[in-house]
């Protein structure tokens, strides 16, 4: 990362941003939601600062933080979250932080739980829950041709902003592939998701543990699932637990589809897209693609809109289609 680049991202939380409230908290640290200042040409901007508690800055911790800054560099796409800054202590003062855009409606999870409960936040309609199909294939799509895989793809990692429009976000765990031969190296490392994780994962006894940017397309799966059925996969199963669960994918189980309110046509992606075999499973690039060209049958209400095609114009906007 270039020491120009760096300094341009570099925040002062204590100088550049006023207003801070706390949103939400875990074991990495404090969600904060705060305004950074203008600054000449520059305007205000309603921003999430992600900050590390003090005891978790450890090596590892660090090299995530690292990691998630570097990708977020990269990513400009408007189905990724963006990056507008981050801040790192100095001489012991400060805090570790990754500053991005403050998205006010949540995660997906969290408006899928409401609309469970028949109280869906205003302005979640047909339209916007159809964008958010389109729009997660798109972004990641636009993921995995940067040579990058998510690996922990779900609805919890899909935050909405003012138009309930999906931004892909958390990458603390991605993998930053290298090419080699124009092939994909493939990985090993363990992570994610439990619920969300393709058997190939699970399966590290097997000659074939290695696997591919095609996780995030099994992840993709479950998370149509969740949007028609608006609950996490496996609820049919009693007493499910992380040993279960690698038995159900290794056996070749998967949650049921018949009478969950999924329309056929997304009970058969939802079907290739978690197939038991990697290779078959379709890549990002030809979902979007299918999505797209039978935008009729996938879209059926919304297709001819001009709100949707204007958002597939400006999502599919700079991807590799051909």
């Amino acid at each position: 990362m270039a020491i120009t680049l760096m300094y341009r991202y570099l925040l002062d939380i204590e100088h550049d941003f006023e207003g801070k409230t706390e949103i939400a908290s875990g074991s990495f640290g404090i969600v904060y939601r705060a305004k950074k200042k203008s600054k000449g040409r520059h305007p205000a901007i309603d921003c999430a600062i992600k900050i590390l508690k003090n005891d978790s800055l450890s090596l590892e911790n660090m090299e995530v933080f690292k990691k998630e800054v570097s990708l977020l560099f990269r990513l400009k796409h408007p189905a990724v979250l963006g990056l507008v800054g981050f801040s790192i202590p100095v001489m012991k003062r400060g805090s570790l932080a990754i500053i991005t855009e403050y998205m006010p409606n949540g995660s997906l999870y969290k408006v899928l739980a409401l609309e469970d409960k028949g109280c869906a936040p205003p302005g979640w309609e047909e339209m916007q829950k159809m964008i958010n199909i389109f729009g997660i294939a798109a972004g990641m799509c636009y993921v995995h041709q940067q040579h990058i895989f998510h690996r922990d793809l779900k609805t919890e990692n899909i935050i909405l902003d003012e138009e309930f429009h999906p931004r892909i976000c958390d990458f603390g765990i991605s993998k930053l592939v290298e090419e080699k031969n124009n092939e994909i190296i493939t990985m090993t490392m363990n992570v994610g998701t439990p619920i969300y994780m393709a058997p190939e994962v699970f399966d590290t006894g097997q000659s074939h543990a290695h696997y591919t940017e095609k996780v995030d397309v099994f992840s993709y799966a479950y998370v149509l699932y969740e949007m028609f059925v608006l609950s996490k996969p496996w609820q049919e199963k009693k007493n499910i637990n992380v040993f279960n669960l690698t038995k159900f994918l290794i056996n070749g189980e998967r949650p049921t589809l018949d009478n969950r309110g999924i329309p056929e046509p997304y009970q058969e992606l939802i079907t290739h897209c978690w197939d038991q075999n990697p290779e078959a499973r379709p890549s990002f690039k030809e979902i979007v693609i299918g999505l797209r060209d039978n935008a009729q049958i996938y879209f059926e209400n919304v297709y001819d809109d001009q709100t949707f095609l204007d958002y597939i114009e400006e999502v599919t906007e700079g991807l590799n289609l051909d």
